[in-house]
């Protein structure tokens, strides 16, 4: 097996991980304390509306109906997909973000509605991008920031395996966190 320079995989470890620790920290504090039931809060609000006559729900008309009442009281659009469900004459629109999010539920043949508006506060917004509900350039950075870290832990990894000292106890410790995450997994 051939050997990798060293001296380029430390480097190429450290870039990484200099690059993704703002967002790993991200990671990391809002799952431990997401662990402890601590997600934040919202700033809740609602708009009522008129819904029109003959009003035909569908998710481009429904999510249409909310993007003008945003607009028109100058609040943010929410940046995740938009969730449309209909059973019987119940309608439901809900579509997050991670500022805000909104929530607009009425029964075909309904004259009025009223749009729940739910704006994140600091703690909250980082937690619903941990959970994805960012726009679509987050959700890429959390991917890139996934693929950097599985490259941070195989480049420790070969470092280690390297260094005859530190073989064994690379083997080791693998072993023991392969055990112990099976061993949570199963009682869990």
């Amino acid at each position: 097996m051939a050997r990798i320079n060293r001296q380029q995989l430390i480097k190429i470890h450290t870039i990484l991980a200099t690059i993704i620790f703002p967002v790993a920290l991200l990671f990391i504090i809002t799952g431990a304390l997401y662990s402890l039931h601590i997600e934040g809060d919202f700033k809740e609000s609602s708009i009522a509306i008129e819904l029109p006559d003959n009003f035909q729900p569908s998710l481009l008309s429904t999510q249409t109906l909310v993007i003008r009442q945003l607009e028109a009281k100058n609040i943010a659009l929410p940046t995740s997909e938009a969730q449309f469900k209909q059973q019987g004459n119940a309608v439901r629109l809900r579509w997050g973000g991670a500022n805000i999010s909104t929530d607009l539920k009425f029964n075909v043949g309904d004259k009025a509605a009223s749009i729940k508006v739910y704006d994140a506060d600091w703690y909250q917004r980082f937690a619903r991008l941990h959970k994805a509900d960012g726009g679509e350039s987050f959700k890429y950075y959390a991917v890139f920031m996934a693929i950097a870290l599985l490259l941070l832990l195989i480049s420790g990894f070969i470092m280690a395996w390297q260094v005859p000292k530190y073989k064994t106890l690379a083997m080791r410790s693998t072993s023991v966190g392969v055990v112990l995450f099976l061993v949570l997994f199963f009682i869990n």
